[in-house]
Formats: C-alpha cells, sequence, structure tokens
C-alpha cells in the first residue's frame, strides 16, 4: 500500500518523525491509523508484544511493555471484576463494589452501565488501561468456587444484558475490558487441566451466548481460560477460538491467556488458534519461541501480523494511544460518588427471600439487636463478608457495618451488636429487642470450590434461636452464591445480598427501613436440599482417567439450574428469579401481535416499586429443548397505582436452536409458549406465538 511506505522507511532508517509518525494522527480512523503502525515495525518488535511481563513491581497484576520508539504505551492489566485490586502496598484506596453474582441480581442493565462507568474512571485514575473483567462464565452447578463473580448466573441472557452493559460503561471512560474466562470455566477443581467435554449445542446455546453479546457491545479483548474444552487447551483451541469466536461470533478484537495458561499450549497452535498475548510470562509466546515456530513455517507472519492488528484496533479504537498513561497505584480513587454507585448497585441487588406477615420494612424506633459474626464491626473480619478473594477480591476502603448503617438511619442509639454465641444468652438479648437482624455468611474464593452449600451449624443456631425468641426477625445472607436455609422457617424476613461490597451496612439499612423497595432477584437457584439436581461425579468435579487426566462431562446438556427444575417438575426452595417486593403487581393482558408480545404492569400495592417483568419461551417439541428458557426481561419501575404497557421483542435469534449439521442458528417452526411472571416458578400469564 503506497500510502503505508512513508511511516515505513523512516521507521526503518531510524527516523523518529515524532508526530510524523501517521498513525498519530487522531483525525484519521482507527484501522487506519493500526494498520500504518503495523507497516511500521520490524518483526521483532511485533513478536515482542505476545508475552506479558512477570516482574509486577511497581505494577498492577500483569502488564505488556510497550515500544517508546513508536509510541506504543504499556497495557497496564489489573484485576478484578468487583473493583481496582491494589497491590498490597496501597490496600485500601479503591472502591469494592457488589460482586458479579449481586450486580446480576439487580437484573439492571443501566445500573450496571453505571458501575462500569465508576470502574473505568478508577482504572485510569490508576494509570491502568485493561480491567480484567466481566466474569461472564455460567454457574452451572451450585459449588462453583468463583460462582460470585460471574454476572450471568444461571441464564446467558443475564450475562450477556448485564456484561454487555457493564462493557460499555468501562469503555466509555476509555479502558479496555476483557471479559473472562472462555470457555467452560466452571469450575476451580483440577481447573489447571481439567477438560469440560461438552456438546457443540450446549456450548453454543448456553456457555459461548454471553460472549455474543460482548462481542456486538464491542469488548476489546477476550480471556481465554486455563482448561481443555473437549480435550484440547483453550487457549490453543481452533474450534471455539476461530471458529466460534473469530467466526461465529464475529470478534475483531485480541484474545489474551489467564495467568499461566499460556504454559501448557504449543506455541504456533496458540497463535494460530487466537491467542496474541500470553500473561503474565513469556514462556510458549516468547520471541525465541516464536522465532523458531516462523523458521519451521507452522506460523506465518500473516498471522503474527493479524494478531498484532487485533491488538492496535482496539488501543486506538477506544483512545489509548491518545492518552498519557502514567501509573498512580497509590492513587486514592474512592469518592463519594463511587461509594453512591456502589450503595445504590447494593440496595438494588438485595433479594427479598421471605417477608411474613410484614416483618418489613422496619418502624426507625425501637431497639435492633444485630447477631452474627458478618454484623461485626471489625473491618478485617468484615471484609470477607462483603468480598470474594482471589481476582475478585478488594480490600474496602471502608466497609460499612451493620450497625453503622442503621443507625446511621435511624439514630446513634437504634442499633446495638450482641457478639454472644451461647444461645442462652442469645435468646435473652433476642427477647430484649424490638428487632432483630442475624447476619449469616459464606466465604469463597478462587482456586477452591465450595465443599456444600450449607452454612456454619452455629450460624444457624443462633438464626433458629433469635427467630424463636424475636417476632420481628431478619436474617441477611451474605454468601458468594446458593445456600441452603434450614432456619428460614424460624425467621419472620429473609434476603441475600451476596457480596455486596464496601456499602453494605448502608445499603442494607436502606432495605430494612424502606427508603428502598427491594426489586432484586434470584439470578441462580437456591435448592431445598444438597445436590438436588443429581451431580454424579463424572459431571463435577469430574474424574481422572489413564493417559487423559481429568475430565468433566456436561451430560446435562441444556438442563442448568431453573431449566432442570422445569424439565423435570421440581420446585427449588427459592427460584431461579425470584425476588419479593413491599408492594405487588398486577399482571394482565397478554398478547402477541407477531413477534411483539405485550402485557399490562399495575402496581396494586401500597408502595412505588420496581418488579422485573421475565419472559420465558417454551420450544415445539421437534426443538428439543428445555420447557422453560427465559428470552427477555424488563425492570419497570412503577408508582402507586400506576400502569404501563411492556414489550418483548422475540427475535430470530430468540427463537433459533443451534443446528449442529449446519454448524449455525437455525429459526425455529411452530407454536411457542410464551409466559411471563414474577419468577420461573411463578408465571402469571401465558399466550401461544406461531413462527
Amino acid at each position: 500500500d503506497p500510502a503505508l511506505q512513508p511511516a515505513l522507511f523512516a521507521h526503518i532508517l531510524g527516523g523518529s518523525n515524532t508526530a510524523g509518525e501517521a498513525w498519530m494522527d487522531a483525525t484519521k480512523n482507527p484501522e487506519e491509523r493500526a494498520k500504518l503502525l503495523l507497516a511500521g515495525m520490524n518483526l521483532q518488535e511485533k513478536l515482542s508484544l505476545f508475552g506479558g511481563i512477570q516482574d509486577t513491581t511497581g505494577h498492577p497484576v500483569g502488564w505488556v511493555e510497550g515500544i517508546p520508539a513508536l509510541h506504543i504505551p504499556n497495557l497496564e492489566m489489573n484485576d478484578g471484576p468487583q473493583g481496582f485490586r491494589n497491590p498490597d502496598a496501597y490496600q485500601t484506596d479503591t472502591t469494592a463494589f457488589p460482586c458479579g453474582l449481586a450486580m446480576a441480581a439487580s437484573w439492571d442493565p443501566e445500573l450496571a452501565n453505571k458501575v462500569g462507568m465508576c470502574l473505568g474512571q478508577e482504572f485510569k485514575q490508576k494509570g491502568n488501561n485493561v480491567y480484567l473483567g466481566p466474569v461472564l462464565c455460567l454457574c452451572r452447578c451450585p459449588w462453583g468456587g468463583r460462582n460470585f463473580e460471574s454476572m450471568t448466573g444461571e441464564d446467558p441472557l443475564l450475562g450477556a444484558e448485564l456484561g454487555a452493559s457493564l462493557i460499555k460503561g468501562v469503555q466509555s471512560q476509555g479502558v479496555l475490558a476483557m471479559a473472562k474466562h472462555y470457555l467452560m470455566n466452571d469450575q476451580e477443581t483440577n481447573r489447571l487441566d481439567v477438560s469440560a467435554n461438552v456438546d457443540e449445542r450446549t456450548l453454543m446455546e448456553l456457555y459461548a451466548e454471553p460472549f455474543r453479546e460482548a462481542v456486538k457491545a464491542g469488548v476489546a479483548s477476550i480471556m481465554c481460560s486455563y482448561n481443555k474444552v473437549n480435550s484440547v487447551w483453550a487457549c490453543e483451541n481452533t474450534d471455539i477460538l476461530h471458529n466460534h469466536l473469530y467466526g461465529h461470533l464475529g470478534f475483531d478484537g485480541f484474545v489474551v491467556t489467564d495467568w499461566g495458561a499460556g504454559q501448557t499450549v504449543d506455541t504456533a497452535q496458540a497463535v494460530n488458534a487466537g491467542t496474541q498475548i500470553e500473561m503474565p510470562g513469556e514462556v510458549k509466546l516468547s520471541e525465541e519461541r516464536l522465532q523458531e515456530a516462523l523458521k519451521a513455517q507452522t506460523l506465518t507472519e500473516d498471522t503474527v501480523d493479524d494478531r498484532i492488528l487485533r491488538l492496535f484496533r482496539m488501543m486506538f479504537r477506544h483512545g489509548i494511544f491518545d492518552h498519557s498513561w502514567q501509573l498512580h497505584l497509590q492513587a486514592k480513587t474512592v469518592s463519594m460518588a463511587s461509594r453512591g454507585v456502589s450503595r445504590k448497585a447494593a440496595a438494588a441487588s438485595a433479594v427479598l427471600l421471605k417477608n411474613t406477615g410484614g416483618v418489613l420494612p422496619l418502624p426507625r424506633k425501637g431497639k435492633i439487636m444485630v447477631f452474627g459474626a458478618c454484623g461485626t464491626d471489625n473491618q478485617h473480619d468484615l471484609a470477607y463478608c462483603v468480598v470474594g478473594g482471589g481476582s475478585g477480591w478488594v480490600q474496602p476502603d471502608h466497609a460499612v457495618t451493620v450497625t453503622e448503617g442503621l443507625r446511621a438511619a435511624a439514630g446513634q442509639h437504634t442499633a446495638e451488636r450482641c457478639a454472644e454465641t451461647d444461645l442462652t444468652k442469645v435468646a435473652q438479648a433476642a427477647r430484649s429487642a424490638d428487632a432483630c437482624v442475624v447476619v449469616l455468611s459464606e466465604p469463597s474464593a478462587e482456586g477452591k470450590d465450595r465443599d456444600h452449600l450449607r452454612l456454619h451449624s452455629a450460624q444457624v443456631a443462633i438464626a433458629s434461636t433469635v427467630g424463636k425468641a424475636c417476632p420481628r426477625t431478619v436474617a441477611v445472607i451474605l454468601a458468594p452464591g446458593a445456600v441452603l436455609t434450614p432456619f428460614s422457617a424460624d425467621v419472620g424476613a429473609l434476603l441475600t445480598m451476596f457480596l455486596p461490597g464496601q456499602e453494605m451496612g448502608g445499603a442494607l439499612a436502606d432495605v430494612l427501613f424502606g427508603d428502598v423497595n427491594p426489586s432484586g432477584k434470584l439470578p441462580i437457584t437456591f435448592p431445598e436440599n444438597e445436590n438436588e439436581q443429581g451431580f454424579t461425579a463424572k459431571m463435577f468435579p469430574g474424574i481422572e482417567r489413564p493417559n487423559d487426566g481429568w475430565n468433566t462431562a456436561y451430560s446435562e446438556k441444556l438442563e442448568v439450574g431453573y431449566r432442570w427444575y422445569a424439565a423435570h417438575g421440581k420446585t427449588a426452595k427459592f427460584p431461579f428469579g425470584h425476588g419479593l417486593s413491599y408492594t405487588s403487581f398486577k399482571y394482565s393482558d397478554l398478547a402477541c401481535n407477531g413477534r411483539t408480545c405485550t402485557l399490562r404492569l399495575t402496581n396494586d400495592g401500597p408502595r412505588d416499586g420496581a418488579e422485573v417483568v421475565q419472559c420465558y419461551v417454551q420450544f415445539p417439541p421437534q426443538s428439543q429443548s428445555p420447557p422453560l428458557q427465559l428470552r427477555g426481561f424488563q425492570k419497570v419501575h412503577l408508582k402507586k397505582g400506576e400502569s404501563k404497557t411492556v414489550a418483548f421483542e422475540l427475535s430470530d435469534q430468540n427463537l433459533s436452536i443451534w443446528d449442529v449439521r449446519r454448524h449455525a442458528w437455525a429459526l425455529q417452526k411452530g407454536d411457542f409458549r410464551v409466559r411471563v411472571g414474577s419468577s420461573s416458578q411463578d408465571l402469571r400469564l401465558d399466550t401461544v406465538l406461531r413462527v
């Protein structure tokens, strides 16, 4: 291309050309600038951008060294999904937002976008230009150790809608988002070598679907995962990277390995499949290994150019080259604004599971006694109740305690903390109060799956004891996912906030006193019993085969989460989509005109509030699909007595299945049963849509 020659010759001759480097002309479009820069590079410079740096001294969790002579800035990457995870030296200066699963419980894409904007702002203030998130993995089994990071929960539509909105928010601030973990990284047990063995239809309809929407939203990067998919390492898997991600999904950004995942791959196979950057060190994608692959002709320079072009395209598209990047890891980025967004998100993510006899909202008078380990005023201990461990960890600037939140809302002498563990004394303290709040928790972290869904027996005993002694008892669950709730019959009200971030105490007070009418809905199922879905060892955590390592069979296929309950006619303790309000909503007049299905929603209760209207579809029998699949949702805010028409547009994509013979989406024909309601097991209206 003659237009590229001046830049190319200037670089070969060693000329600096300062502003004369054509790719630094911000009036040109990103694609043109990326091609100009690529043409101005020699092979060694290109290959230097395939490997990250192991030494993070003075840097975030990972970085790729730029080329100052070409005005290529460093790529500074950092965790994580719940906020900027600082190095140990600067632990308490960033905002801990609600975890991904809590955000999923909000069912609110607009709110996810605002959180994304805050995350992008804090990363940029720190001098970091790559946000390692969001997590879009499906919560396939309830014991997943990193379920708390997922914005997808049990349904890909949730992850698709919320993840895309958060990505847009992050990238609107000139920071690149990196959706992860692609693909099938659904367990921590043996995550470094397990093979997730899944059929193509299930893979595309459930596990790849959130990433499809991330791509449509313009996500800059995708992180490939540690595990194998159908016996091939994810980071060298041609099927899921080249064929699905680049091909079917149309991704035009760049792929980065999870930290250390590149060590297991073949150099040429990984780059040919689609991987571009190995993190955090240069092992398999080092300059030396890449040169060897080029010499052996197992890798071509055209492929190298394509991978580098993908990186530059995104860097130019989001203004990375046009910003002066300087690391400020010590910068204090938490602010009143970020705390306000975190508090709003935590309150919107609160799911009211039970409210017998109008226990909630609480009056702003009388004595409230707070029980439970996470009712603590100790900042170190409280942090483990509001954030998860590993990549998702953020040490809060200040975690608002339950008593702080209650006192700020209702007066300094309103709330007292009872640290007793002796049940006789616990009961005595509960009887002395006008209302009681019991905070139960379950920690979780990257690197280990949960052994069971039970809360510690001591916590359960306290909850039951308090509930029996104090008629106005509220149990609050802070957990990384589903838990068993055998104490629920003993308490008047029950809610979960998952891991709500640093503003937990204030957000909880907002909900308990009715300043915020709860509108969260479960993004996962809370079962009645352990292993209610009947996972075998082959299904989770997998079995070890001679000469073939660990293998997990996704033999449930499409029957994940609430789909399994619908397919087997089972009732969950608290089903997917469930969440109560302090008001009530009437559903009426469902009708489909073409592909547009409308209904009337009326707030016929005593308060203003919001309802998440959920639209499920049952496919025609020949489709061989689960009997219930979420195909739309809307969070509708209504004043007391107000009505609105809610419309769902059912697209071809909504009514298609993945055809494994054609390797493409196939629109189904016949009668679709359209069902709408307040949860997957509270469906108020249904009609038939003929296609």
